[in-house]
């Protein structure tokens, strides 16, 4: 919500679509990460890195979540906790600077899994 010029209150409504369909293939439009636990009883992860793109712009998106334990031996991709993150950027960032494309998505892995861990950590101090 803002005001305009001549003060008048509006509203800007975003929205994303709800899927893509690609008109050209591309060499890599998804990556999955797999973060497998070497103890059985923390929590592995997976973390999703996804680029669409247009001839001047790529559009970056990335998401972390947990895998929950099902059974003995079954892990479920806990869906609840997916949020997708997603940023653009020009072409000519990401051909000075490939490595962008997954910085970012690798850098929210690590601090949702830090933090996963820490919440661990602490409720085993507390008890």
């Amino acid at each position: 919500m803002g005001f305009g010029n001549n003060g008048k209150e509006y509203t800007v409504e975003k929205t994303r679509p709800a899927y893509i369909i690609p008109t050209e293939a591309l060499p890599v439009e998804a990556v999955e990460i797999s973060l497998n636990a070497n103890n059985p009883s923390l929590p592995s992860y997976r973390t999703y890195i996804g680029i669409i793109h247009s001839h001047t712009e790529v559009m970056v998106l990335s998401a972390t979540a947990s895998l929950t334990q099902k059974g003995w031996s079954k892990k479920v991709l806990e869906l609840s906790e997916i949020k997708w993150e997603y940023h653009s950027v020009p072409w000519k960032t990401i051909i000075q600077n490939p490595s962008y494309i997954w910085e970012r998505g690798i850098t929210q892995a690590i601090d949702t899994i830090r933090s996963n861990l820490e919440n661990i950590a602490k409720k085993a101090n507390d008890e």
